[in-house]
């Protein structure tokens, strides 16, 4: 045994001896531009300790030259430009949330702590940098954005480098990425009732923003009462729940202090609350956690049904008036609107219904 695990010291060494610097790495595999601009925004990154577990996500040169962001970032200050190479470097051995892969009530992919530790982008608690998540070949990043990866790992004395074909995106506030990635209604649910600020700057967090579908069948009628409960209940607290991290029957606390359950299917689909994780709406990074865009509103019960009281209901044949969602979000009923509503109901009383 302890001629075996020396053999495996050796070859280790061996291996960690003949390993390129991150900065001939880069250059030798047509990356030259990448490891020229880290030369001139943070030369510090390039000095890895040999040994290490990172993962450098490096874009070729036509998309560092080309990157517009960057080159507006590089007008603006240098911090930002230093923001935006630390995300593009992950640690493997980081104390993460961890990973997990297919089987076994999980899900695929990993999630991985970066070195971004700005403030103006990071906000998950103290001394926990911001993270990304892999699954397969595509990493997943702030704004909806996602990179893929080009080809195999190329190995360095620190790690590995992993082309990508783009800079992934820094992380922004909720108030920013729910209108980015087509949560417009949502945004205005949670300005209605005066959260958003509130969300914006809470740490740690997992917010499951239902489809914009899901919202202007039910809450465009509810009470600012009854939408603020719904809501709380769509955040998961203490706990930036990126899809590698969930598993089959695990349940998270939520803001209105009930637990949801976590479903997932052979097929991988997932549901948190009884809402489906949309595919295409998944892992958007955050500055304070992480964001999914789910098929309706997740709850810790069943939904509620009508009583036999409610005074006015629909019947199936009957479609209800056109309602702009974000426009009731950001209004409340003037007296006009009620007196309307209780003279027709009255009309109705006085002919006996329809």
């Amino acid at each position: 045994m302890k001629a075996l695990q020396f053999s495996w010291l050796l070859s280790y060494l061996t291996v960690l001896t003949n390993a390129l610097s991150l900065q001939d790495a880069l250059q030798a595999n047509g990356l030259s531009e990448f490891a020229t601009k880290l030369q001139e925004v943070n030369p510090s990154l390039l000095s890895i300790p040999p040994g290490s577990s990172f993962i450098v996500y490096a874009p070729p040169n036509e998309a560092v030259t080309g990157n517009t962001t960057i080159t507006r970032r590089a007008e603006d200050d240098d911090k930002n430009q230093t923001a935006q190479y630390q995300f593009m470097f992950a640690n493997e051995n980081a104390p993460v949330l961890g990973r997990r892969q297919a089987g076994g009530g999980s899900t695929t992919g990993s999630v991985f702590r970066t070195l971004l530790n700005d403030p103006e982008y990071v906000n998950l608690g103290p001394g926990k940098n911001q993270s990304v998540v892999q699954k397969g070949s595509v990493i997943f990043s702030g704004l909806g954005a996602k990179v893929n990866t080009l080809s195999a790992d190329i190995p360095f004395d620190g790690g590995v480098i992993r082309p990508v074909d783009g800079f992934l995106t820094l992380p922004s506030t909720l108030s920013d990425t729910l209108p980015a990635i087509g949560l417009g209604v949502f945004k205005s649910a949670l300005e209605r009732t005066d959260l958003l600020q509130t969300l914006d700057e809470t740490p740690d967090l997992t917010l499951l923003a239902p489809q914009n579908s899901a919202l202007e069948n039910t809450s465009c009628w509810w009470s600012d009462v009854k939408l603020t409960a719904a809501i709380k209940e769509q955040v998961l607290v203490d706990f930036p729940g990126y899809t590698p991290l969930l598993k089959n029957g695990a349940s998270y606390s939520t803001l209105a202090g009930t637990r949801l359950t976590v479903v997932i299917t052979d097929d991988g689909k997932i549901s948190v609350g009884g809402a489906e994780i949309l595919s295409g709406g998944n892992d958007v990074i955050v500055k304070n956690g992480v964001l999914h865009a789910v098929s309706g509103w997740a709850t810790s019960s069943p939904p509620e049904q009508p009583s036999s009281t409610t005074a006015v209901v629909p019947s199936p044949t009957e479609t209800p008036p056109p309602v702009e969602a974000a426009a009731v979000f950001n209004s409340k009923p003037t007296l006009h609107q009620l007196g309307f509503v209780v003279g027709f109901a009255a009309a109705v009383a006085a002919f006996g219904g329809f």
